[in-house]
Parts: structure tokens; sequence; C-alpha cells
């Protein structure tokens, strides 16, 4: 059997409260694990009985069980950012703003951003929260206009969002546009996972709040400056990951002798 696939099935083997420390700890060390062993007596039991791994620090020092391995972002090249404003009335979700950014290589390329008119009262708290007002959406395209025109924008290309997958997209669904499959980053998942490094223990995960800490500006609840943080909110967290990849190969590399040398005429 692998390496790899030792380890795997050892830490399929965990308890419950080896996972939680999992959870808790950037990188989870081989001194770690024994001392969780040291403490549970269903980890020890099968760390010394089931696996009997003599090499078991070793093993672990090369597999590198990490949080940010376990949750590995989807890089992508070109994507769109999107985001929705809405009013509720009477149960029913009417759309008043849809917006979206075009992002390649790490750049704005193009944007969509429609007022939706409609006949409903608008509540004074979305007023207040958004700034959007009726005599906004008095003239403003009907909402079947303003989805197709979306769709075109939108495209094939893969998205992102921030906490769409509870609300932006379940509405979209209610309009008959299903984005289910094209969704593949969720940017406050990211931002849960990340609060305790990246995002330093932060106060919240409100999007302005995460923008505001990573040095972007915006002006919240308007759903074209909303998808506009949450690309750039993706963009940082891939610089992120792009520094933790580099030092990682670079520690890799000083703690190899044979790292940095071609060896390849050896084996001719």
């Amino acid at each position: 059997m692998k390496i790899k696939e030792q380890t795997r099935k050892l830490a399929a083997g965990c308890s419950k409260h080896c996972f939680e420390v999992v959870d808790k700890t950037d990188e989870v060390s081989s001194k770690h694990v024994f001392e969780v062993a040291d403490k549970t007596d269903e980890v020890s039991n099968y760390i010394y009985g089931k696996a009997k791994l003599t090499r078991f620090e070793e093993i672990f020092e090369e597999y590198k069980i990490t949080v940010e391995e376990r949750y590995r972002m989807e890089r992508l090249e070109d994507y769109i950012a999107f985001d929705l404003e809405f009013n509720q009335h009477e149960g029913q979700t009417h759309l008043i703003q849809v917006s979206a950014v075009r992002f390649r290589d790490g750049r704005e390329i193009d944007a969509y951003d429609s007022y939706v008119h409609t006949s409903v009262p608008l509540k004074s708290f979305i007023n207040g929260l958004t700034g959007i007002t009726a005599e906004t959406l008095k003239d403003a395209p009907p909402v079947e206009k303003v989805l197709e025109e979306f769709q075109e924008f939108v495209g094939s290309l893969l998205m992102i969002g921030y906490n769409a997958a509870k609300s932006d997209l379940p509405i979209l669904a209610e309009h008959g546009l299903d984005y289910s499959q094209q969704y593949k980053v969720d940017l406050y998942d990211e931002a849960f996972e990340r609060r305790s490094s990246d995002l330093h223990g932060i106060a919240n995960l409100k999007l302005q709040t995460v923008a505001s800490f990573l040095g972007f500006q915006g002006q919240s609840h308007n759903s074209l400056e909303d998808a506009r943080m949450t690309a750039r909110v993706y963009e940082s967290f891939l610089e992120s990951d792009q520094a933790r990849e580099l030092l990682e190969t670079e520690s890799s590399l000083s703690n190899n002798p044979f790292g940095g040398l071609d060896l390849s005429q050896l084996f001719d």
C-alpha cells in the first residue's frame, strides 16, 4: 500500500475529536496527532493497534495534511461574479437589481448592471438598506428582459458569489435560470474556512467587512459593488493560496538537499 493511501486510511479511522483538531489547526503535525492519540483511547488504539506504523511521523511529514489542502479553492481564470438585490412582498420575491462583473486573469473586463421594474410596494427597510427607491424602479426594464440580458452576459462562464447558494441562486432558479452547475466558488464559505488564518479572526463575515479587511472598499447592498467586492475577495484569496504554495515549495526544497539539482542525467 502506498504511503499516501496508508495515511488517508489512518486519517479516516480517527475519531470525531481528531477531525475537530484538524479543523482548528492550520497544519496537523505528527507531534500533535500523537498528543491527541495519548488523550483519546480510540485514536490511540487505532494508531498503535490497527495501523502498526512504526514510521508514523515520516508518513505525516510526507503527506502534510493541512486545512488548505482539504479545502483548496478552485482557481478560475475567466469567470463571472454576481449579486442580486430583491424585495419581499406577500411572501413573493421581487428582483430589484441584477448585477455581474466578468474577470479574466485577475482584471475586470466587463460588467452588467440593471435595476428591475416592480409594481409592488418597496419596503422601507429595503430602501434604507440599498438606497433604491420606487422612483428608481418605475422606468426600469421588466424582469424578463433583465434576466434575458443577464443570461446572455453570463453565457457558459463559471460563476462565483458571496453566500449566493442560500439566496441568489434559488431566486434565479425560481425565474427559470439554473446556474447550479456553473456556480463553482462561494466566497462566504471560503471566508468561513479562512477566518482564523487569512482573515486573522475577523469580527464577522459580512462581505463588506471581509473586503475592507483585505483593503477593498465598496458600497454595501449595491449589487454591482457587491459583485466587484466578491471578485476582489476571490482574487485576494487566490494570491494567498499562491503565496502559501510558494512557501511550501521553498520549504520542501530547503529540506531536500537534492531538491534544486537536476539529477535526470544520472538515470540515462
